[in-house]
């Protein structure tokens, strides 16, 4: 995504009144890293990246799938982590009406 410079393609988008929807992988890859798919998702990094960071289009963790059972990995992660983690179960969204503004 980033060496299509995906990021471009999607503010280009939503400026032109387009939406984005982002899931499970696409709703993670717009917040600001990718670090917790390993730890609660069982996503294993298969293609060796090393910049986990997300594209940064909200100012958040997304976390897909959210079950109970991930509560204590996002609770480790969170006390050494300034970002904050939205957590979705299946059938949950999070809208966001403007980028630069993000509303939850």
């Amino acid at each position: 995504a980033r060496q299509a410079n995906f990021v471009n393609s999607i503010k280009d988008l939503l400026k032109r009144g387009g939406c984005y929807v982002g899931i499970s992988a696409g709703s993670i890859l717009v917040g600001t890293s990718l670090a917790l798919s390993e730890d609660v998702g069982g996503d294993s990094n298969d293609v060796g990246l090393i910049d986990l960071s997300g594209l940064n289009l909200v100012p958040f963790i997304i976390v897909p799938h959210y079950e109970p059972d991930m509560e204590s990995i996002i609770q480790e992660y969170e006390k050494h982590n300034p970002t904050p983690v939205e957590r979705l179960r299946d059938g949950e969204a999070i809208v966001v009406d403007d980028v630069g503004d993000t509303k939850i």
